[in-house]
């Protein structure tokens, strides 16, 4: 962060830490908005109105000591702090720092975003914990939205924690959801890292990285998403997603499961691990488009129903190595041919797969209309059929280990 910072301790300003009386004022009226420290310390402060920033200059920082809280017990259709993001001509400052604060919507009806935050070049936002579950009739749909502009900026979330999510509003289309973390769209050019975070229950995609063709690049590391809806985690081309989790645990989930991996503009996803203990939706899918799709050491702990691969889109390579599948699931589901896994599209590689089902109408993998697949150095261990083709042509099966269970029909 850059030097000569003006510090202002926002307590010995006068503002009220029980939570009762609005700081507002003190915030929006300060003349030194430009390299300027806002401290708070110990105590809860309430917002009774969104706080904007915008065009600050070199840089603004909000800084909590002993973690205080941010209280909001009035509804607005804004975001509770809008650091820069603008869909007109007002732009963010240089750096922004936003680190060391609970925000607390805990009161009924509170349902607007918690956090937007852009900057040029350089963004920090650390140790940041929503408490409350949004409610359905706030918006807009995205909870939080980062972003850095300048192809040399620079950024990190470490530890951003919204474990309540967002209440289901319903909707058909999940589209129309609540999102848990978004990637500025047409705006982010720089590098920005996810670390140590945790989004939960927002029935749209959880950890929302593809920006729909923008530049720059994110790489997320040690997040954990749990019962997320359309997606867990999305990314985009350049975008790796290593070291973390997917969890779907909840009973009887007000939308169709989650999609666990999608690498939507042909990104990286490396040690992760899913265990889905519900849920209809596909696990890893694909996209459309002459992409790479890379997947490296992935485990799958499944009792859900839906499929564990549903490979489908036209498009480029799409690469595994290394993945292991325990599926624990009893029941056969609805569909008549009991595969727990579906590919329908060519240019397909599976390399060292450790693929086990446990109940007595489990199959493997079922790829129909397909062209050039490979599989080599897996060991299957399932019900009747490991592997079966359907229609394709120019498949490979190399270097098979001896299997328990499971066939492979051509």
């Amino acid at each position: 962060m850059p030097e000569n910072i003006t510090t202002v301790d926002v307590r010995a300003k006068g503002a009220d830490t029980s939570g009762h009386e609005p700081i507002d004022d003190l915030l929006t009226d300060h003349e030194h908005r430009d390299r300027t420290r806002y401290v708070f310390p110990p105590g809860r402060y309430r917002l009774a109105e969104p706080f904007e920033a915008f065009d600050w200059g070199e840089s603004l920082e909000f800084v909590g000591e002993g973690r205080p809280t941010f209280v909001i017990e009035d509804q607005f259709d804004k975001p509770i702090f809008n650091f820069g993001y603008s869909s007109g001509n007002r732009k963010p400052g240089n750096h922004l720092r936003f680190e060391g604060f609970n925000i607390d919507i805990t009161e009924d009806g509170v349902g607007q975003p918690p956090l937007w935050a852009l900057a040029k070049y350089g963004l920090d936002v650390h140790n940041v914990r929503v408490f409350g579950e949004r409610s359905a009739d706030g918006s807009p749909l995205s909870s939080t939205i980062f972003g850095i502009l300048r192809e040399t900026g620079r950024g990190e979330i470490n530890r951003l924690d919204m474990p309540f999510g967002a209440e289901h509003r319903g909707k058909k289309d999940q589209t129309h959801e609540a999102i848990g973390l978004n990637i500025v769209k047409g705006k982010h050019n720089g590098l920005l890292r996810i670390k140590n975070s945790y989004i939960a229950e927002h029935a749209n995609n959880g950890f929302y990285v593809y920006r729909h063709s923008t530049g720059g690049n994110v790489h997320v590391r040690n997040c954990i998403s749990r019962n997320n809806g359309l997606t867990a985690f999305r990314i985009d081309a350049g975008d790796t997603c290593k070291d973390s989790n997917v969890l779907i645990d909840m009973d009887d989930l007000p939308y169709d499961g989650a999609c666990g991996l999608w690498s939507q503009g042909g990104g990286k996803f490396e040690n992760i691990h899913i265990k889905r203990e519900s849920g209809q939706n596909k696990l890893i899918r694909d996209t459309q488009g002459n992409i790479t799709e890379s997947f490296k050491n992935i485990t799958i702990d499944n009792a859900g129903d839906g499929d564990i691969l549903n490979l489908h889109f036209p498009g480029g390579k799409w690469v595994c190595d290394g993945l292991t599948v325990r599926d624990t699931n009893d029941d056969p589901g609805d569909q008549n041919d009991y595969f727990t896994s579906r590919i329908k599209r060519d240019n397909v590689v599976l390399k060292n797969v450790e693929y086990s089902t446990q109940g007595d109408k489990r199959r493997g993998i079922h790829f129909e209309d397909s062209k050039k697949i490979k599989v080599e150095d897996s060991h299957f261990d399932v019900h009747e059929v490991a592997l079966n083709f359907k229609d394709c042509e120019n498949t490979v099966v190399d270097d098979w280990n001896e299997y328990l269970r499971g066939a492979i029909n051509r």
